[in-house]
């Protein structure tokens, strides 16, 4: 299974050579690196890549290839548009794996491990048929690209710079953009429970886990059912949405991450209002929330003096 994913054919041919000289440390590595980040089941992402459909709802089929396709958000102090092959509940589940790994390692450009330990730590069996959905996930992931767009300033990257597979062991090497920095600050990243996540049915339910999961339990939540079925980007209709987010509403209320909800018809328009419950995960993400709330602040204050805004609250001149 050696395969090189790098938009530069010689630079990815550079890099395999590299790589196998390094492959031979890289079960140490691997070794040091999952026991010093993974202590629980948390994966932490951006709030900007879990509310919207960055990672949504996709179907069956051949996944569809977008050019600068408009993702709607929640929040309106900033745009994305996403450019490559859609991506799933398990892309997310790769990505956030990897990013973990990456952010608890010091966020350099590296980071290595093996297949079979990037199985285990997304939950998923190590047949041969999970290695190939593996693989096909970290070619969608190297498709992937981020257009954030500020007041007056944008970032185009993406989202994994280069992936090499080492045939002999399966040892993986990922390299990643050093500006995701400046959008995946630490402190301001939101986690989500990937044991909560394997206990749903289908995409739909995933991403509402980790829709609400996002938002402080403190408040009460109140949104259109509308717009979470546009955020999610399920092809559902609203009617059929709506008896899904009741079904996986009341599924993680037995699961202890929601204390109950309610719908109602307001001015013609059915929205819902969900009770969160505190959790070990809700704890984590207080504090992020709170600086996010900060830079939604210092974003509206901001635009009378031209200065953008990138998520997480990097300032941008």
């Amino acid at each position: 299974m050696e395969f090189v994913v790098n938009r530069n054919k010689r630079e990815g041919a550079r890099q395999l050579s590299a790589a196998r000289k390094e492959i031979k440390v890289v079960d140490v590595a691997v070794e040091t690196a999952v026991a010093n980040s993974y202590i629980d089941d948390a994966r932490a992402m951006p709030m900007y890549l879990i509310r919207n459909a960055a990672f949504g709802v996709v179907g069956d089929g051949p996944r569809e290839y977008v050019e600068g396709l408009e993702i709607s958000t929640l929040e309106n102090f900033f745009k994305i548009s996403y450019s490559g092959l859609r991506l799933d509940m398990y892309d997310l589940d790769v990505y956030q794996a990897i990013t973990e790994l990456w952010i608890h390692n010091g966020q350099g450009n590296k980071i290595a491990i093996s297949a079979y330990k990037l199985l285990t730590l997304i939950k998923r069996d190590t047949s041969a048929k999970s290695y190939e959905s593996l693989k096909k996930s970290l070619q969608r992931l190297m498709s992937a690209s981020l257009l954030i767009s500020g007041t007056s300033v944008e970032y185009y990257g993406h989202m994994l710079e280069s992936i090499i597979i080492e045939k002999s062991s399966n040892n993986l090497v990922f390299r990643f953009n050093e500006e995701l920095k400046k959008i995946y600050p630490k402190e301001r990243l939101l986690h989500q429970d990937i044991s909560i996540r394997c206990q749903l049915d289908g995409d739909v339910a995933k991403w509402i886990y980790n829709f609400y999961s996002s938002h402080n339990p403190k408040n009460i939540q109140n949104h259109s059912i509308a717009q979470l079925c546009e955020l999610c980007g399920t092809k559902s209709d609203v009617y059929n949405f709506k008896k899904r987010l009741d079904a996986t509403l009341t599924k993680l209320a037995t699961l202890g991450i929601v204390d109950k909800h309610e719908f109602a018809k307001v001015n013609g328009e059915w929205r819902v209002m969900v009770w969160l419950k505190k959790t070990d995960i809700s704890k984590r993400n207080v504090d992020a929330l709170v600086a996010e709330s900060k830079t939604y602040k210092a974003y509206t204050q901001s635009t009378s003096k031209k200065v953008s805004l990138l998520p997480g609250g990097k300032p941008l001149t």
